[in-house]
């Protein structure tokens, strides 16, 4: 069974998803924002569009989860910063203003956002892998090894099970809990 619904793959459907789980968390986050700088909630009427807009501009809905990364992370850092500018310069010329309101809800956003992104590849990685069916071995324990063995980790459909390596101090030695054995000569006994 599987913990999340299923949805159509394309990309509107994903956008609208992101989109309103952003708007959820942005939500949550002027809320528990709130709770710690008294502002008037009719303030949150007036950040969201901007928050949401900023999203856009950035394109973070074309973020997929299974693909987020540190780069990722920042990109909706900076958006999530620019919505919340852009609401303050439009709240500054109100009653109410608060400049740590901005800057503590502008870090509970960015937390959220990138929390909401990564918590699916989380559970997809760590909670829930699977069950590969197929065995790999892997040839190179060098820098292009260790790319090919993340992408098959996080990929879940094989199952690396060795790095082979011609180099003999590499022997013996674990990559993400995968061994390194033998060089060509340990190849030609799986024949």
């Amino acid at each position: 069974m599987k913990p999340w619904p299923e949805i159509p793959r394309n990309v509107y459907t994903r956008a609208l998803v992101y989109t309103l789980g952003d708007t959820l968390v942005r939500v949550a986050a002027f809320l528990l924002a709130r709770s710690v700088v008294n502002v008037p909630l009719e303030v949150l009427f007036l950040y969201l569009p901007f928050k949401t807009f900023a999203g856009l501009l950035f394109r973070t809905p074309a973020l997929p989860w299974r693909h987020f990364s540190m780069v990722d992370a920042f990109r909706v850092g900076i958006a999530e910063l620019t919505g919340s500018l852009l609401a303050a310069l439009f709240w500054a010329f109100t009653d109410g203003f608060s400049l740590p309101f901005v800057f503590l809800e502008a870090l509970i956003s960015l937390v959220g956002v990138s929390v909401f992104r990564m918590a699916r590849r989380a559970y997809a990685e760590v909670v829930s892998p699977g069950t590969p069916e197929r065995a790999l071995v892997i040839y190179g324990a060098g820098f292009g090894g260790e790319q090919v063995l993340r992408t098959l980790q996080r990929d879940g459909r094989y199952r690396p099970v060795a790095i082979v390596d011609d180099d003999p101090a590499k022997w013996g030695t674990l990559m993400h809990g995968i061994p390194v054995v033998g060089g060509r000569r340990w190849l030609r006994r799986l024949r």
